[in-house]
């Protein structure tokens, strides 16, 4: 398997990598307004807490929606089904939701009447046709929205970016960088994996120059995912050069 090759884990019957295959993920550029994080429809059907445990599987979370913008992002990119979002109601403030993320409660999008305050319904997805939310009982099925935003190397890039397009590898494809988990290197550039981007990370890139092919070190090469390994990839490596963050 190539070092861009990327499929999601298995949670029960439910093979992530099917999913991706059906919808790929889109990301909310910080160019575009956006945050920068990753989104992706899982089409299920799959129950609240399975869909939970296949987003994090991959190293990502319900999507949690905590504004206007993301709201109709995130419904775009949902393709007006029903879908989960990471929200469920706490015991801890009497029934009230809570992001699975533990971030603030800040902004709801309810359709009228919602929530109905069933106990039975702890669930936060959103309904039908529209980017409205409701609150969902626990057997029911639909598909699900997953998100993700870790930035594990602190390099401000979402690492589920870089590991799509190649950039740092996830060779045991669990959405987690390598790098931050088995002490490798996060260093964009450092081709040769020594925790430097120098004359040999250069000479690697210069001898892929072209087209990319399937071998993975002209993979690797293409530091900007244009399937090219060529001036841009060059400026990438130099604008790095020196020794990698720790």
């Amino acid at each position: 398997m190539s070092i861009k090759s990327f499929a999601f884990g298995v949670v029960g019957a439910v093979v992530f990598a099917s999913a991706a295959q059906a919808q790929q993920a889109v990301q909310w550029k910080v160019s575009d307004g956006g945050n920068g994080h990753w989104y992706q429809r899982v089409p299920g059907p799959v129950t609240w807490p399975t869909g939970r445990n296949i987003c994090a599987s991959a190293g990502g979370h319900l999507a949690t929606v905590t504004s206007s913008a993301e709201n109709n992002f995130v419904a775009a990119a949902n393709a007006g089904t029903n879908a989960f979002l990471g929200a469920e109601r706490s015991a801890s403030c009497g029934g009230c939701f809570v992001w699975v993320t533990g971030e603030p409660w800040v902004y709801t999008n309810w359709l009228p009447g919602e929530p109905n305050n069933n106990p039975n319904e702890p669930y936060l997805q959103y309904w039908q046709q529209s980017a409205g939310w409701n609150d969902m009982r626990a057997d029911f099925t639909s598909t699900c929205i997953c998100e993700w935003e870790a930035d594990c190397n602190s390099d401000n890039i979402v690492d589920y970016g870089q590991i799509l397009s190649g950039a740092l590898p996830d060779s045991n494809q669990n959405g987690v960088l390598d790098c931050c988990e088995n002490g490798g290197t996060c260093c964009v550039g450092d081709i040769f994996r020594d925790g430097l981007v120098n004359g040999g990370d250069l000479g690697i890139l210069l001898s892929y120059w072209g087209p990319v092919t399937s071998a993975p070190a002209s993979q690797i090469c293409d530091l900007n995912d244009d399937a090219m390994v060529n001036g841009g990839d060059l400026g990438i490596l130099l604008a790095n050069w020196g020794t990698c963050p720790n």
